[in-house]
């Protein structure tokens, strides 16, 4: 199942359709269908269970085997309802964006790179410059998170349409890949998920200033080769 869900996955990476999103940001909501939880648990009571009367009788009224049913907890327990009024099992989008062919990441961002490699993510290397089409994210208002680790308690972007010089040495990294909803969830300004949200990385923008790391609308037609950590031996 896991595999057939991610091979869909990759097809619609690859089609990269208006209506495929990728989800930043969620949150819980209630169901009108389900607007409460009940719960069942067992109680231990202070007496003996007898039964479970079946029909309604009146104190002074004849009870007979019939009018009880079998306790259907263990001996010297009875079953009670609990009802959870604060109760949220629905999620929905509350920010979300169009999938994008891939991320440019800027030489020298090696701390970003051996992260994404560590989550299994592949990575590219452009290895000569050239030009372009890239979106680019300028901050319009933004107000930094008090703690590490938080994302920025508020960022408002305006995506541009533009192009740039891409440098040899700079990053490629694709969304066609396993990683396709783990890719812009890390590298979007707005995720709550993102390395915006960690100290480490120094991501965090200043107002007017544009973001890290660009998208791509298309496969860019430099060449790039696979990007691997080399490890030297002694």
């Amino acid at each position: 199942m896991v595999g057939e869900v991610r091979a869909k996955l990759i097809e619609r990476a690859s089609a990269r359709a208006a209506d495929d999103l990728v989800h930043l940001r969620m949150g819980y909501i209630r169901d009108p269908r389900v607007p409460e939880l009940i719960l069942k648990r067992f109680y231990r009571s202070e007496s003996p269970v007898r039964g479970i009367l079946q029909v309604d009788k009146k104190a002074g009224e004849t009870l007979t085997s019939q009018d009880i049913a079998p306790n259907p907890a263990p001996a010297g327990f009875k079953v009670v309802k609990e009802t959870v009024r604060h109760w949220f099992p629905g999620v929905e989008a509350r920010q979300s964006v169009s999938r994008p062919a891939g991320y440019i990441v800027p030489a020298g961002r090696e701390d970003v790179i051996q992260t994404l490699l560590d989550h299994g993510i592949e990575v590219e290397m452009f290895i000569k410059d050239g030009p372009l089409d890239v979106e680019a994210y300028t901050i319009r208002d933004l107000v930094p998170a008090e703690e590490d680790y938080l994302a920025p308690k508020r960022i408002d972007v305006e995506k541009k349409n533009l192009q740039t010089i891409i440098r040899k040495g700079d990053y490629y990294v694709s969304c066609v890949q396993d990683g396709a909803n783990l890719i812009p969830c890390l590298l979007e300004p707005q995720s709550d998920y993102g390395f915006i949200r960690y100290w480490k990385y120094k991501l965090v923008p200043e107002k007017g200033a544009i973001f890290a790391f660009y998208r791509t609308p298309k496969t860019p037609s430099l060449p790039t080769v696979p990007f691997k950590r080399w490890r030297w031996s002694s």
